[in-house]
């Protein structure tokens, strides 16, 4: 009966230690590292680097790997040591976190070294007559919190499941005779007990775990009668004043009063019982685009699988997270979904002590529509029932900072935007006064945008409402018991529906204008007020006929002991106050405009938008917004990178990759670009008005629409689909960014019977959960029956990789095709899979339209291999395709012999072929390549141990102009074959071969573009230097240069000295150590007008390798403030030209603080915002002093800038922060 701890499973992220206890068997971590997701070379070099054990340095590899992917899990761990072929401890760590633990015993107990429990010393004592003695005391206190103690003593052991049973369910009896009745039980265990002196000692720390006072009391009491020893977490329990338990003991009994759900969640549908509230846990809280409810056009909601998202019970909500038990959770949803709902179970549950994970003293509930609480200033107003005899309550919680308190600040949304910036609420939910206390806020998911950037969330919470069979239940069961009312309703719907009907009792009649004239105005005055409450003296004015006992649209509460009235819900008050604008058509277009920047009244405007179609002329000036730019805003490209990837595709940008499986890091934001305009695309289809679907199209700056990190919901989406599907535009770009399925099929159901006026040119998303219906209603909609360019990630979902590809290819006018696909569930037969890849084979042959394809693929078997198989024969016989991109770093059946030589001898199109092939992947029988006929430009050969592929192809292939390689190869015979090469990355692993390349260089006029990469230290002599810094001397055509591998100490003169003669580089990619030398460096850098892109990344010198992790960033941090920044400062301030500048240093100690570092950093962005030419700079560092300081000056240095630079755009300050 003891609840087990099942331990890690496949999609959980391992933890630190476990990770690098679970590779202890691993040897050589370095290849399994390159197969992380997120991990490259690099970050292997950096910590290789360190020189410390094996298992420091999995450690170091785990946070490192953390940073990049976030959404690191074990499915990754498994699939890297597949990969790398470490398949035995592949298949170890899979049945360890894919099998449910034995019986008794937990998967981390198998993971990890087990500890054992050390039983108390002797006993001494009476225990029956002991726990008699305590019995009356124990009963009373156990009442309070009853449902919590049952289930914890039933979880040891030492109650009965009956005696849970009947506590938990039996109705008609108290709570204080269900706790008589528990502690009858307790001492009949005792006496029935083999061992009764230790039963009663297990009881005690049941008690004690509870952290209530009076439980405590009762449970060291006993243990000292017994003769033990009091455990050590006891003194650390903050026993409450009798005044602070007395206040929580009035407010449980307050809360338990209040009509709602009862101890179930949810139990069943009827009276006082709510259905499927239920509540799912976003795992992204950086985005709300993966919602997946909301409330569509005229449709009850609709219960979904929810694929990104993981559902939790109430229970749940509150459990402590591994970083604090302070707390800070987010719950956000529709109106009327059952936010408040929720919050009244919580109390009801704390009133009961059911709250399981964490013990509160108090808990206050604090609706912010309420005007006292929304600006109060000290805690005491918060306190709802302001009570004489507990007036020092506030101030005891205030000295403790809050612990041991729970505040629920309900309807964020309902606070203006002013006390959101700046009010006691906002304070205490951003930490910045309380922070020991933990907080639940609700929020309508418009306006919650603000709390989810919050770096102290802790929690991202969404409500569910119910399905349609659930309300039909209520209904049925609520008139089933209430004849009358059902009576009532029928009479009514009855005289609705028959115009002739008579009404027997004119007397309940109430007219049209009685209600509009004093209802609505009520509604709408105070909403413009921002007032949702109010008290009985303000409804006095109203006729009796719009009172609560006619329409029932508004009921009475009490706070602060005084009655007040509000509407049953905000929406009702929104709506009336929308139907007084629309109905007085004079002042409607004036009001929109009052009201059109202030958030309170978004809902309001939505219903003034349905009621009035905006068909007005005055409504167009708030869509026709000239210029709007909404295009992709990208991390600006370095030389070398633009030179390299212009050679394979038309869109050099578009750089994804799969491994992270998203596309975050290539995308930007300033403050120079404007927000997708989610009230406008909501207001066009509460309208349903085409004409201004139209404006908002022609206004959109290049017909460019990206999606970035857009908070969309459900709602938004058909929106969004509405307004594209009536614009009559060709959309030149939609990034659509990361889609899951239900958005899919909004999108594509809105799209699917648009006019062929309405098309797109060029198409970006990340398909979460496809299907292949989803994909075919994509593809065959209108909308693409003109793209051009098409790049899909499709990540995860039942789909089959030849049948999406197929869908993708039968576009009739594509030029360009990238699709990533992750981790597909195949859902058709061997045979018919089979079949398909022939069709597609015999597709991809006759298609004359399709130049630029890159297929990436992460899983595959002997099945969908045959697809690999089919794009490579086709594309051998295809007479139209130009650029060939495959990515299959799998290591799956063999591709057959022939494939790749049939497809080199033949092929008389390609001039780009990017190939990621393993050498495993081939037989070696087809790697005998004697003839090339294609006209390659340009190959690359992929980073997945391709050495056998590469040796195979480059004797044959000549005159290439761009060539980039996995593993080193002779320099004199890579320029001997291709003289007119322009672009090279080379892996150089011997100081000749660097030398050999070096002294190349200094005559070569050809080359413009290179990237080495140099993992040996012993590369690095003194010879190999001179050579280098001849070569920097005396090239003259050089424009790109690459390091991409640490840089000794000993090796920094030579690079400085070169820099300082040539005079051709225009970017510069370096890592090198952070000394003492670093500034003379970068001063040879800022006298160089001609290097006009910077990349730098400081790294550990060697002298640290003997410290620990800890005294390297002691060490580092004060250098990267003090020398580093002020010399990036100065080479700002002295060289005029640069353009992109990138500084990487992840060693920094976030505690570490002098008080001239911000000075230091705040003459840094000076010098960035008012520097001449600077269009990007990228701080990739775990500072958050850069972060902070950048926050506080950000609005002062854009005002600078646009007053000194007008006509400059305002440079893009990228700091990453981990």
């Amino acid at each position: 009966d003891v609840e087990l701890n099942p331990g890690p499973m496949i999609d959980d992220q391992p933890s630190c230690l476990l990770f690098a206890k679970c590779l202890k068997p691993l040897v050589d971590w370095k290849p399994f590292a390159l197969c992380l997701p997120g991990i490259t070379q690099s970050d292997v070099s950096i910590i290789d680097k360190k020189k410390r054990n094996a298992h420091l340095m999995k450690m170091v590899l785990h946070k490192r790997w953390l940073q990049v992917n976030p959404t690191a899990s074990w499915r990754d761990v498994i699939n890297a040591l597949k990969q790398c072929k470490e398949n035995e401890l592949a298949r170890t760590i899979e049945d360890k976190v894919t099998d449910r633990p034995t019986a008794g015993r937990s998967t981390n107990d198998d993971m990890e070294a087990s500890t054992s429990n050390v039983r108390p010393g002797p006993i001494t004592g009476n225990p029956k007559d002991i726990l008699r003695t305590h019995s009356v005391k124990l009963t009373d206190a156990i009442t309070t919190s009853l449902y919590r103690v049952t289930d914890a003593l039933y979880a040891e052991g030492l109650i009965p499941l009956d005696t849970k049973d009947n506590i938990q369910t039996v109705t008609g009896i108290s709570d204080y005779r269900k706790s008589s009745q528990l502690v009858s039980v307790i001492q009949r265990q005792l006496e029935s007990s083999l061992n009764p002196e230790q039963y009663l000692i297990d009881i005690c720390h049941v008690l004690i775990n509870q952290q209530h006072r009076t439980l405590t009391d009762i449970a060291t009491s006993i243990l000292h009668q017994l003769g033990q020893s009091i455990p050590d977490n006891v003194t650390s329990i903050s026993l409450i004043p009798d005044d602070v338990q007395g206040y929580a003991d009035n407010m449980r009994q307050l809360y338990k009063h209040q009509p709602i759900v009862a101890t179930d969640w949810p139990p069943r549908i009827g009276k006082d019982f709510f259905g499927r509230l239920a509540l799912v846990e976003k795992q992204d809280y950086s985005t709300q685009a993966e919602t997946a409810w909301h409330m569509l056009r005229g449709q009850v909601d609709k219960i979904v699988e929810l694929t990104e998202n993981k559902e939790i019970s109430v229970e749940d909500v509150l459990q402590p997270t591994d970083s604090s038990l302070s707390l800070r959770v987010v719950i956000d949803g529709p109106p009327g979904i059952g936010k408040t709902t929720l919050c009244r179970k919580l109390l009801n549950m704390w009133s009961n002590g059911t709250l399981v994970h964490q013990q509160y003293d108090l808990v206050l509930y604090c609706p912010l529509r309420n005007s006292k609480i929304a600006t109060a200033t000290t805690l005491a107003d918060l306190f709802v029932r302001q009570l004489k005899r507990y007036k020092n309550v506030p101030e005891w919680f205030e000295e403790r900072d809050g612990e041991g308190l729970l505040i629920i600040f309900d309807g964020w949304d309902e606070l203006s935007e002013q006390l959101r910036q700046s009010s006691l609420a906002a304070s205490i939910i951003f930490k910045n006064e309380l922070d020991q206390c933990s907080v639940i806020v609700t929020s309508r998911s418009y306006a919650s945008s603000s709390l989810l950037k919050m770096d102290t969330l802790s929690r991202h919470v969404q409500v569910i409402g119910f399905s349609e069979k659930e309300i039909s239940t209520v209904i049925i069961q609520t008139l089933q018991k209430d004849t009358k009312l059902a009576q009532k309703i029928i009479q009514y719907l009855h005289s609705k529906s028959n115009p002739d009907s008579e009404n027997d009792d004119e007397s309940d009649e109430i007219s049209d204008d009685e209600v509009e004239s004093d209802d609505e105005v009520e509604a709408y005055t105070n909403l413009a007020n921002t007032r949702m409450t109010f008290s009985s003296h303000q409804l006095q004015s109203l006729s009796e006929a719009v009172k609560e006992d006619y329409l029932g649209l508004m009921t009475t509460f009490t706070e602060y002991d005084e009655e007040n009235y509000q509407f049953l819900h905000l929406s009702i008050q929104e709506f009336l106050a929308a139907w007084w604008i629309a109905k007085h058509e004079k002042k409607t277009e004036e009001v929109f405009k009052d009201h059109f920047d202030d958030d309170h009244f978004r809902m309001c405007l939505r219903f003034v938008a349905g009621l009035t179609h905006l068909e007005h002329e005055s409504y167009q000036q708030y869509f026709n917004e000239q210029q709007l730019d909404l295009q992709c805003k990208k991390n600006l490209l370095f030389g070398f990178k633009t030179c390299h990837l212009s050679y394979f595709y038309q869109n050099p940008e578009v750089k994804w990759k799969s491994y992270n499986n998203d596309m975050s890091f290539d995308h930007i934001s300033s403050d120079d670009f404007d927000n997708v305009p989610i009230l406008l695309l909501q207001l066009l289809y509460e309208s349903q008005n085409t004409t201004l679907c139209q404006v908002l199209a022609q206004s959109i700056n290049n017909h460019s629409l990206c999606l970035y990190k857009v908070p969309l919901l459900l709602l938004d989406w058909l929106c969004l689909s509405y307004c594209i599907n009536n614009s009559n535009t060709t959309w030149n770009h939609l990034d659509l960014w990361l889609v899951s399925n239900q958005e899919l099929s909004v999108l594509t159901a809105g799209l699917a019977n648009n006019s062929l006026q309405t098309q797109c040119k060029r198409l970006n998303a990340l398909l979460k959960g496809s299907t292949n219906l989803l994909i075919n209603n994509l593809s065959q909609s209108s909308f693409l029956s003109n793209i051009q360019e098409c790049y899909c990630n499709l990540h995860t979902g039942q789909y089959d990789p030849c049948l999406v590809l197929l869908e993708f290819l039968n576009l009739p006018q594509l030029k360009v095709l990238h699709l990533i696909m992750m981790e597909p569930t195949i859902t058709l037969c061997s045979t018919d899979y089979t079949d398909k890849c022939i069709e597609l084979e015999e597709f991809i042959e006759m298609n004359l339209t399709l130049q630029e394809m890159k297929i990436e693929y992460s899983q595959l078997n002997e099945t969908t291999s045959n697809m690999v198989i089919s794009v490579i024969r086709g594309v051998t016989r295809n007479k139209a395709i130009t650029s060939l991109t495959l990515d299959v770093p799998s290591t799956p059946p063999l591709l057959p012999d022939g494939v790749i030589e049939q497809l080199l001898k033949d092929n008389n199109t390609l001039q780009a072929l990017s190939l990621n092939i393993p050498d495993i992947n081939l037989l070696p029988s087809s790697l005998n390549i004697v003839e090339v006929s294609t006209p390659l430009a340009a190959l690359e050969i992929g980073r997945w141990r391709s050495r056998k592929l590469m040796t195979s192809l480059l004797p044959h292939i000549k005159g290439l102009h761009c060539l980039i390689l996995p593993d080193p190869y002779p320099p004199h015979l890579l320029f001997l074959s291709h003289p007119s090469l322009h672009t090279l990355t080379l892996p150089l692993d011997t100081a000749e071969s660097a030398i050999e390349l070096f002294t190349i260089l200094q005559t070569n006029t050809t080359l413009k573009a290179l990237s080495v990469e140099i993992k040996e230290e012993r590369v690095y002599t003194s010879s190999m230097g001179t050579s280098l810094q001849d070569m920097l001397t005396q090239n003259r055509t050089l424009k790109y240069l690459e390091i991409s591998d640490e840089i000794p100490s000993s090796f920094l003169p030579f690079l400085t000295t070169g820099l300082r003669h040539n005079t051709s580089l225009q970017q510069l990619s370096v890592s090198i150590p952070l000394n003492e030398e670093v500034r003379a460096f970068i001063n040879v850098i800022s006298q160089k007008n001609n290097v006009k892109e910077i990349e730098i990344n400081f790294i550990p010198d060697q002298s640290y390798s003997n410290c620990s992790e800890k005294e390297e960033e002691q060490i580092m941090t004060p250098l990267f403030y003090e020398k580093v920044l002020p010399a990036v400062t100065n080479m700002l301030q002295s060289h005029t030209t640069i353009r992109l500048l990138r500084i990487v240093c992840i060693y920094i100690n976030t505690e570490s603080s002098q008080p001239n570092w911000i000075e230091l950093v705040q003459h840094l962005y000076e010098a960035i915002f008012i520097h001449p030419s600077l269009e990007y700079i990228d701080i990739n560092t775990e500072s958050t002093l850069l972060v902070d300081t950048l926050e506080d000056q950000k609005k002062t240095l854009i005002d600078r800038h646009r007053k000194e630079q007008p006509h400059k755009p305002l440079p893009i300050v990228n700091i990453i922060h981990h």
